[in-house]
């Protein structure tokens, strides 16, 4: 099992406070991917991904989470990945019942958790991020526009099934880079690209994984500069 997250050179002063508190909290294999960048850290292992190994990535963000890291990063057999964002704070170690679920995480199964709510669909979504075309239209192309949408910032899978949705994901990339001018059409594909496969979502519950896109998530609260999912300490706490 590994946490991973990324940067390129021009990110890499943003996401010092979240490597820090890696530094702090951790207790699990850390790797940075460093896109394009020489970089080196003493508290979390570097892996370098060449941009010309970076296919899929939006050009704004140069983020590999879509699996372009998959070539570059060491792991035993087919290992875990929690991948996460940049804009994230841990605030505590991983508990043992959290690492056991995910540790026996099978394939064909993904965890993630809601975008704005669960009533958010990838047509909603879409709509959102600078649609080139209608919805109607670009919902005759890709289909599935009723689909629930999801946030990936934390987005925990094996590596076969994070190669297996890499790998059907770049078939329809330009297709999202024609339809959208976000750079969050990276997230919406591979949101999309988890319901063609027919992949199990279990949803990562707001105690290990909150982000604050669309506010305060329901039952979160912060206490003393900490932020809370009811008597829980949130683990990965995201743009809150």
């Amino acid at each position: 099992m590994r946490l991973v997250t990324a940067c390129n050179q021009g990110y890499i002063s943003r996401i010092q406070p979240y490597i820090q508190s890696l530094a702090a909290h951790v207790n699990i294999s850390t790797a940075l991917i460093t896109v394009g960048f020489d970089y080196q850290h003493p508290d979390i292992l570097t892996f370098k991904l060449p941009r010309s190994m970076n296919n899929g990535a939006p050009f704004e963000t140069e983020s590999p989470q879509h699996g372009s890291f998959l070539p570059v990063i060491d792991t035993e057999d087919n290992d875990v990945f929690i991948f996460t964002d940049g804009d994230i704070i841990l605030q505590r170690p991983f508990t043992k019942r959290e690492l056991d679920h995910i540790h026996t995480l099978p394939e064909g199964v993904v965890m993630a958790g809601y975008n704005s709510g669960p009533d958010e669909t990838l047509a909603i979504e879409g709509a959102r991020l600078f649609p080139r075309f209608s919805i109607d239209q670009i919902g005759a192309k890709f289909g599935l526009m009723d689909k629930p949408c999801y946030n990936i910032g934390v987005f925990i899978a094996r590596r076969s099934t994070y190669q297996a949705i890499y790998d059907e994901y770049m078939t329809r990339w330009q297709m999202a880079t024609d339809a959208f001018g976000h750079p969050a059409r990276q997230q919406w594909l591979v949101v999309y690209t988890i319901h063609k496969l027919g992949l199990e979502v279990k949803l990562t519950p707001y105690s290990l994984h909150a982000n604050g896109h669309y506010g305060m998530p329901p039952g979160c609260y912060y206490r003393d500069g900490v932020l809370y999912s009811g008597a829980d300490v949130v683990a990965l706490r995201h743009k809150l």
